[in-house]
């Protein structure tokens, strides 16, 4: 049998670039539960996103810094 890996479901503006993203990583050798925790984070920035309403393309440098917060720089 083999292990169990956790993969989150990626909704919100940057649901349609989970595949793609997870193919890419895999493809580049990331481990399974590696992959499972980038498209974790990718989830997360969807959904803050979705609750600032804000799309995919609107995603700017200042907006990513707005997502991380002020204590990350």
């Amino acid at each position: 049998m083999g292990d169990w890996v956790w993969v989150p479901r990626v909704s919100g503006p940057l649901a349609p670039y989970a595949e793609g993203f997870e193919r890419w990583l895999l493809a580049r050798g990331f481990e399974r539960s590696s992959v499972g925790n980038r498209l974790w984070q990718l989830a997360r920035l969807s959904g803050w996103l979705e609750r600032e309403g804000l799309w995919a393309g609107e995603l700017t440098p200042e907006r990513l810094e707005q997502f991380l917060g002020p204590s990350l720089f």
